[in-house]
């Protein structure tokens, strides 16, 4: 690899993306790598809570089959930092259920369109990814 190229890689903002459809995973993986993103997947949220460390933003599907998705949310804000938390769930929900986390914390409804999905994380995102 080259200099620059590591360079590049290590300005890559790191996404974690907890979904366990797998579809799903696979399409925003391919988009979100394709906007210039390094994407860490998981399927369920205790792999996310095991694998969480140094990403810059994390997109939670509520609907997970081994932990409530509020209590991934409540986990990954312990464990994050500042970084900002997406919630993409199927059912209405408001930033307010996480309390005072709720400026970290961010809603989209699903269905949506991945161009949301990357507009809400360029919003959040203090920088973009090196491949805009």
């Amino acid at each position: 690899m080259t200099e620059v190229a590591a360079s590049n890689l290590a300005n890559t903002p790191r996404l974690m993306l907890v979904e366990d459809e797998p579809s799903l995973v696979s399409l925003l993986t391919r988009i979100l790598g394709r906007a210039g993103f390094e994407v860490d997947a998981c399927m369920t949220g205790t792999e996310a809570l095991d694998r969480w460390e140094g990403a810059a933003l994390a997109v939670v599907d509520l609907g997970l089959p081994d932990m409530p998705g509020e209590e991934l949310v409540a986990g990954l804000l312990q464990k994050s930092g500042n970084a900002p938390i997406i919630v993409s769930s199927g059912t209405p929900v408001s930033a307010e259920l996480f309390g005072e986390a709720g400026g970290r914390v961010h809603v989209l409804p699903k269905p949506y369109l991945p161009q949301k999905l990357l507009e809400l994380i360029h919003q959040l995102l203090p920088t973009p990814p090196v491949g805009d």
